[in-house]
C-alpha cells in the first residue's frame, strides 16, 4: 500500500486497525501526522496554542507534548514505575487516542481499572 497517496481517513483506519501489522500502523500514523500537522490546534483541554507535534495521533503544543512524553517515560520505567491513574496529563487526552485503554474499555475515564 502506498501510504503517500492514501486519504486521511484511510490512513486513520490503517493506524487503528488491530489486524494490521504494527509496523504498517506506525507508518500510517506518521503519514497522517505529516498530512494534517500544519493547521491543528492543541487538543489538550483548555489549550488554544498551535500544535507542533502529536502523541498517539493527538495534536499537541510543545509544552503538553513534553508533559505527556515525560509521564510516559516514567510510566514505562522498570523501576519506580508510576501507576496508570497517576498519568494526570495523559489521561486528559486518552479519550482521543483510539487504542487507549480507556477506549478499549479496560480502564475507566478516571484512570481506575475496570473490575467487572
Amino acid at each position: 500500500m502506498n501510504l503517500s497517496n492514501a486519504t486521511k481517513r484511510q490512513l486513520y483506519e490503517v493506524a487503528v486497525d488491530h489486524d494490521t501489522p504494527l509496523e504498517l500502523r506506525y507508518k500510517a500514523a506518521r503519514e497522517l501526522q505529516r498530512k494534517v500537522g500544519d493547521n491543528l490546534i492543541c487538543k489538550y483541554p483548555s489549550c488554544t496554542r498551535k500544535a507542533t507535534s502529536t502523541f498517539a495521533l493527538v495534536p499537541l503544543c510543545g509544552d503538553h507534548y513534553d508533559d505527556i512524553h515525560a509521564e510516559t517515560i516514567r510510566y514505562y520505567r522498570v523501576t519506580t514505575k508510576m501507576q496508570y491513574a497517576e498519568r494526570e496529563h495523559y489521561l486528559k487526552i486518552a479519550k482521543l487516542i483510539p487504542w487507549s485503554r480507556i477506549n478499549m474499555g479496560e480502564v475507566l475515564p478516571d484512570g481506575s481499572v475496570r473490575r467487572d
